[in-house]
Parts: structure tokens; C-alpha cells; sequence
């Protein structure tokens, strides 16, 4: 491989000081414009499946109802309406995070089932994993926890039956400060 001359090298570099100061004004001109958007996180993640639907995660601004999430998914058609076992009504707002797994019970009432994501599908849109219904190989998806950690979690809320705060890990042998501020980010006790 040749190496560039002095001149080659100089030329070079001439340019790119021309040229990084345009694309930067460019950049510049174009935001101020507000002909760029840039992309903001999802306020609703939700997972999808089920029967007639086009399966995957979909994101929203806001909150979704199962009523208007089924006609996002390619189902339900106008007129008909939901029935299912989730404790709410179908006009009623979901949280974000929630599984819903649609079932067709019929031409007129197909029928929705609501739970939690998963938790390496919630980690995957930056939503935290719940500390009362996390398994160790959850909690182990985070970042900073290990087989032993994620079981002294586990042992620790069984012992205390519930974990109320993120804040009650410090409790736990061997998990200090600097621990609890690497891991409560990933963690929830909703």
C-alpha cells in the first residue's frame, strides 16, 4: 500500500477544512428550518399477536386502547367490538409494556388477552423490568447482574414477600450504592 506524498496529504486536509464547515452550516440551516426531526422515544410500546393481526411491537405518543390497537395491527373491522379476560374495558387505555394476544372468538366478538412483555422485550425499548413478577433469567438480562445477584433479588423479595422500592435492594448482602444506581434505571416495582 502507498502511503500519500506531503502535497496528497496536504491537499487533503485543505479540503476537508472546507468542507466540514459547510455540512455543519448545512446541518445547521436545515434544523433551523425545522425541516429535520429528529426521532423522540415511543410514550406506548406494545407487543402484538394473535389471530387476523399483523404480529410484531408497535410504538405510539400515547397510551392505546385495545379498540384502537387491533385496526393498527390489521384487525377488526368497523362495527365490531372486544371482548376478552383483561379487567378493563376495551375503550380503556392500556400501559405501555403490555402484551396483547387477540383471539378470534367469532365474527362479532374476537377477544384480546392483556400481560406484560417479556422482559428482553421491555429492555429492548428501555422500559424497566418489574422486581415482583422478575424471574432470575430476567433480572440477569440487566446489565450488571449476574446468576448470584439475580438470585439474592429473588430470595430477598420472597423473604420479604414483596420489594415496595428500587431502593430496598440496598438491603441485600453485597449490594451497595454505586450497584444500585447502575441497576435502577433497568428496574421497577410496578
Amino acid at each position: 500500500m502507498k502511503a500519500y506524498s506531503r502535497e496528497q496529504t496536504s491537499v487533503i486536509l485543505c479540503i476537508l477544512i472546507l468542507l466540514v464547515p459547510l455540512a455543519f452550516g448545512k446541518l445547521y440551516r436545515l434544523c433551523k428550518e425545522n425541516r429535520m426531526t429528529c426521532s423522540t422515544a415511543p410514550a406506548a410500546v406494545y407487543e402484538l399477536r394473535g389471530d387476523g393481526i399483523e404480529e410484531g411491537y408497535y410504538c405510539f405518543k400515547a397510551e392505546q386502547t385495545a379498540r384502537s390497537l387491533l385496526p393498527a395491527a390489521g384487525g377488526l373491522q368497523s362495527g365490531q367490538s372486544l371482548s376478552g379476560n383483561a379487567p378493563l374495558p376495551d375503550d380503556a387505555p392500556l400501559k405501555s409494556g403490555t402484551r396483547i394476544i387477540f383471539r378470534a372468538g367469532g365474527a362479532e366478538f374476537p377477544g384480546f388477552y392483556a400481560a406484560d412483555m417479556d422482559a428482553a422485550s421491555r429492555l429492548i425499548f428501555f422500559m424497566p423490568v418489574s422486581l415482583p413478577t422478575a424471574t432470575v433469567q430476567d433480572l440477569m438480562l440487566i446489565p450488571g447482574i449476574g446468576n448470584k445477584t439475580a438470585a439474592a433479588i429473588i430470595e430477598y423479595r420472597t423473604a420479604q414477600q414483596k420489594i415496595n422500592t428500587v431502593e430496598e435492594l440496598k438491603d441485600i448482602p453485597g449490594f451497595g450504592e454505586k450497584k444500585l444506581q447502575a441497576v435502577a434505571p433497568y428496574l421497577t416495582t410496578e
